[in-house]
């Protein structure tokens, strides 16, 4: 029982057998603190114990329930290698330096809601469900598989905002860490700088179809590039479509149509305007339908612009699709 106590240098517990429950809660570490191949049978406890220094629990076996809530860690700390059995509770904790649980073992779900990690290494780390938040990492030690498990295991949780979240973060590890062709070969790396480039253009355009905020931002910037454009060149024509409806003379139930065309002055926004409609291939005419524009010049450069429309409406529903519909 170390429940309130206070190690003023190093703690070695290293290879100790806890036949029992053992207590450390709120237990003060000024120094490093080793429990190293120690074998907890019982239940431990080290709720809002705190690590001044270094701590270690490498190659720890937790029989019983493990304990860490409000737990602070200070210092490094290791868990590679170490076991837990039974129920596992980190909620609250801080680590607050470079912690690692490179092949731990997660037997049963493990918590650790609102807790904060500076720097965590999952690599190799085997768990069924792992409770904690994307936002609560602030940096994930880049490996593939590490960052894949995570975001299956985010998926199992329904939590597809942080799914979302760690995709993004990893295609950027990706691509961070790319590594160079190691063949010299002119046709590796030829194929080397077109998957770069794609690579690049997925992330650029739409946040590798988890960022529906990125198409959305290039389609207004488009529209607006395009608006301001067509206003500069005075290229653009309105023309005002009025229609006339008349009953008949004849008493019957037919109708006579008049429609009458006249050029109108442009006012600030109808450059924008046709710019909004042309990207849209005329969808959203209907905001406006009794105005046509006429272009008297740049006409490629709409035809442009109704190519580029699509393209990235067609992203718009794609990344939707994958963060908000499709589950």
């Amino acid at each position: 029982y170390f429940r309130g106590a206070n190690f003023g240098g190093d703690a070695d517990f290293g290879g100790g057998n806890f036949g029992g429950d053992a207590n450390f809660g709120e237990a003060n570490f000024s120094g490093n603190a080793s429990f190293w191949m120690a074998n907890f049978s019982g239940d431990a406890n080290f709720e809002e114990a705190n690590f001044g220094g270094d701590a270690d629990f490498e190659e720890t076996n937790f029989s019983g329930n493990a304990y860490f809530v409000g737990a602070a860690f200070s210092g490094s700390s290791s868990f590679e290698d170490a076991e837990f059995n039974r129920n596992i509770e980190f909620d609250d904790a801080r680590f607050e330096n470079q912690t690692s649980f490179y092949r731990i073992l997660f037997k049963r779900p493990a918590y650790f809601e609102n807790c904060s990690i500076k720097s965590l290494n999952l690599t190799k780390a085997e768990y069924s469900r792992l409770h904690l938040r994307w936002d609560d990492i602030e940096s994930l030690h880049f490996d593939e598989a590490a960052y894949l498990a995570l975001i299956k295991n985010y998926n199992n949780l329904g939590w597809y905002g942080d799914a979302n979240d760690c995709y993004f973060a990893y295609r950027n590890a990706v691509r961070k860490n790319w590594q160079a062709a190691s063949s010299p070969g002119v046709a590796t790396l030829i194929s080397n700088f077109l998957d770069r480039l794609i690579d690049f253009g997925e992330w650029i355009l739409y946040g590798y179809g988890v960022r529906p905020s990125f198409p959305i931002v290039w389609s207004a910037a488009i529209i607006l590039a395009f608006g301001l454009f067509f206003w500069q060149k005075r290229c653009l024509l309105k023309i005002i479509i009025e229609e006339r409806i008349e009953d008949a003379m004849d008493g019957s139930d037919e109708v006579l149509v008049q429609s009458k065309a006249r050029k109108a002055p442009l006012d600030f926004l109808d450059p924008f305007l046709f710019s909004l409609f042309t990207f849209t291939s005329g969808f959203t005419a209907f905001l406006h339908p009794s105005v046509e524009y006429k272009l008297e010049r740049c006409l490629r450069w709409a035809i442009l612009e109704r190519l580029l429309g699509p393209f990235l409406l067609a992203l718009v529903i794609t990344t939707i699709s994958k963060t908000y519909l499709i589950r």
